[in-house]
């Protein structure tokens, strides 16, 4: 083989290791290629992680630069990620009052002075200049060689509940503070009773013991209460648990001294709502309740006075008729003895009304069915013409005051007795048509009553003025009107119809 060749042959085995060393290269090429693209992919993975946290993330370089941030952070602090990255994060995103404080911690940390705390927090601005409270939990990275390379640390924003602490903190001192200068006895326990949560000082005033007495003993609350009540106020609470309630009974003090107490209470409940808490007020109700036992004794003691008067009107108008009574069976002028008997009726008709008004147990508002009945029925037995009168009475549903109940009676009276005397001159029910009185109490407009009296007569006699007449009867009805504040009507067509007008009450005018 001569030289030619040997060059031939050592350039092919030149050129195939350099296809070898190609193939090798190639392969190596493909390798990186797919070991970048996965680390690729674990840095996307990665940084998915980061930005689907629910806290900010922030890796902070001992130079005091920001190397990563997650989209959390960026939200928080209203910047963008490429704003943040390599900026100083104290100079930006820390406020100016707390900026040289944190940072000398940072510093610490680097030089290993310090460990980090759990939970370290202080605020952050935003690019709109807001402060933000975030709570912080910092680690400490290290390079190959263990040397402090930085921080990472994990932040949570508690601003709003920052906010809504100091809120809650705010109430419940308005609310204490309410409690201490009001008089009323604030109060909260649990649904069993068995821990007292606040009580007002109120307590020292009504109960003579201390707020601190009860906290550390709620057996009080039940002590307290006056033996002979302690079993109707357990199963009270008991049957009423978790409602709203309301209820008086009295208490002990230390002293013996024993007082009334009124306690309105009401459940709290969760958003669940169970019961957690039971809250209300509690008031010394004790002169008030002394206050009515007098006002109801005193009008006891008025009522007894008021019948007493009564009786006492009653018998003595009983004296007068009997005196009237002997004095016309002396006379002989018939005159005289007819204006008697006439007296004498209207002297019983006071006493029959006085004596049906002792009976009501309502003096203010009287209810007068039964003696409008008892009215009628007795004038026209006065006059024996019970039998043979048809008589209807109609009362509607109303009532009147004391004052008005003689005048409108002693009225009532007088227009049947003029019925029964002058509209009928021979009373017969056989007649016909019927001899009939009518009499009626009703609502004859609103505020006002009305008193009818109608019969089927022979009606007034021609030319007489109802207002202006001789007889003794209607010259009382037109006195006993004007003192009922009331006008008076008559009407006579087929007989005679009396009405009566005046106001509901007991506003006597005259």
């Amino acid at each position: 083989m001569d030289q030619g060749d040997r060059t031939r042959d050592d350039q092919t085995a030149e050129l195939e290791a350099l296809r070898e060393r190609v193939t090798e290269l190639e392969g190596a090429i493909e390798e990186r290629r797919a070991l970048e693209g996965e680390l690729r992919r674990e840095r996307d993975r990665e940084r998915l992680y980061l930005d689907v946290a629910g806290v900010i993330l922030v890796v902070i370089q001992a130079d005091e630069t920001v190397r990563l941030i997650n989209r959390m952070g960026c939200e928080v602090l209203g910047r963008v990620h490429d704003e943040i990255v390599g900026s100083n994060w104290f100079d930006t995103c820390l406020p100016e009052t707390s900026r040289e404080s944190v940072r000398q911690v940072f510093h610490q940390l680097m030089a290993g002075d310090v460990t980090p705390v759990e939970y370290y927090g202080n605020p952050v601005v935003n690019a709109a200049g807001e402060e933000r409270v975030i709570a912080w939990h910092n680690a400490l990275l290290r390079d190959e060689d263990g040397r402090i390379t930085g921080t990472l640390s994990s932040g949570l924003d508690i601003t709003e509940r920052l906010r809504a602490e100091q809120a809650l903190r705010q109430s419940e001192h308005r609310f204490q503070m309410m409690g201490e200068v009001m008089p009323l006895m604030f109060w909260m326990v649990s649904p069993d009773w068995q821990q007292v949560t606040y009580v007002s000082r109120a307590v020292e005033t009504i109960y003579g013991r201390s707020p601190s007495a009860f906290y550390s003993d709620p057996n009080l609350w039940v002590e307290a209460i006056h033996p002979e009540d302690r079993d109707h106020v357990a199963d009270f609470y008991r049957e009423h648990h978790g409602e709203p309630t309301e209820l008086e009974y009295r208490i002990v003090r230390p002293g013996g001294a024993v007082r009334w107490i009124r306690d309105v209470a009401a459940p709290l409940r969760n958003e669940r709502g169970e019961l957690i808490q039971l809250m209300g007020f509690g008031e010394d109700v004790t002169e008030r309740r002394r206050a009515q036992s007098q006002l109801q004794a005193s009008l006891r003691e008025k009522d007894v006075l008021l019948r007493e008067l009564h009786h006492r009107v009653k018998n003595n108008l009983q004296v007068i008729s009997s005196l009237i009574e002997y004095q016309s069976e002396a006379l002989e002028e018939a005159g005289l003895e007819t204006s008697l008997k006439g007296l004498l009726h209207r002297i019983r008709s006071m006493a029959f009304i006085h004596e049906h008004l002792h009976r009501f147990s309502d003096l203010a508002r009287v209810d007068v069915d039964d003696l409008v009945h008892a009215v009628v029925q007795n004038t026209l037995q006065a006059y024996a013409a019970a039998e043979d009168l048809a008589t209807t009475v109609r009362i509607g549903p109303i009532r009147l005051a004391v004052d008005q109940v003689v005048p409108c009676g002693m009225a009532l009276g007088e227009l049947v007795s003029n019925a029964v005397k002058h509209a009928f001159p021979s009373v017969r029910r056989e007649t016909d048509p019927p001899c009939q009185l009518t009499v009626e109490l009703r609502e004859h407009r609103p505020g006002f009553i009305a008193l009818v009296v109608r019969d089927n007569g022979v009606g007034l006699p021609p030319g007489l003025d109802w207002h202006d007449s001789p007889s003794l009867g209607l010259q009382l009805v037109g006195s006993l009107v004007q003192h009922l504040d009331g006008e008076a009507s008559v009407e006579s067509n087929g007989g005679t119809t009396v009405t009566i007008t005046f106001p509901a009450g007991s506003s006597m005018g005259r």
